[in-house]
């Protein structure tokens, strides 16, 4: 009975911590200003930023080791979103750009990026606060965007995993779809590296 006011308080702290750690990971994901915007991933102004908004999600699938070359590679899903969302049916009708934040020190180690097998322009920012990725041109609908794989090529001798390349170093990737350069669409995400299957009994 005695450690009941002790319970409560130890609670409401954890509670307070969550919270706030919920609304850090808020702000970062949908910027609530067009100057704070400019400061945080992917770094330009959008109407929308919410990852909700747009129909497609970044799935890893799979890391190839060369002796020159390491691929990174992840699957396009397309889960939908609400068809009355105007950037919704916006990047449902073309997915134009795709940019994923990376460590600015990988950019010497970054090779070139693939979707489908196919070279596509391609560039690696560094004049923000983080790095970032850039697909361009991808110009493609709902039904060619689902399945397709995007690999990001990178040396051997450096930021060839999801953890080292990514800008989170946890293994997790925060990347932007853009419906055009226009930028009036950027739904931000977080792909997670999935954990590691539980030990057979």
């Amino acid at each position: 009975m005695g450690q009941g006011p002790n319970l409560y308080m130890w609670l409401s702290v954890v509670f307070v911590a969550l919270a706030s750690l919920a609304s850090y990971g808020a702000a970062q994901s949908a910027p609530t200003t067009d100057a704070a915007a400019l400061l945080v991933f992917p770094f330009c102004v959008c109407e929308d930023y919410r990852c909700a908004t747009g129909p497609y999600r970044l799935k890893y699938s799979r890391r190839t080791a060369t002796a020159t070359q390491v691929s990174l590679c992840f699957r396009l899903r397309n889960v939908g979103c609400d068809p009355n969302n105007v950037c919704c049916q916006l990047i449902t009708q073309n997915l134009a750009k795709l940019e994923i934040s990376v460590d600015k020190v990988c950019q010497s180690q970054f090779i070139r990026a693939e979707v489908n097998g196919v070279t596509r322009t391609t560039y690696f920012d560094d004049e923000f606060a983080t790095g970032k990725i850039r697909i361009t041109a991808l110009n493609m609908n709902a039904t060619r965007a689902d399945n397709a794989e995007v690999c990001l090529i990178m040396r051997p001798t450096g930021c060839n995993t999801m953890q080292s390349l990514c800008q989170e170093h946890d293994g997790s990737c925060r990347y932007a779809t853009f419906e055009s350069s226009q930028h009036r669409c950027c739904p931000i995400c977080v792909e997670a590296l999935s954990p590691p299957p539980n030990p057979p009994p």
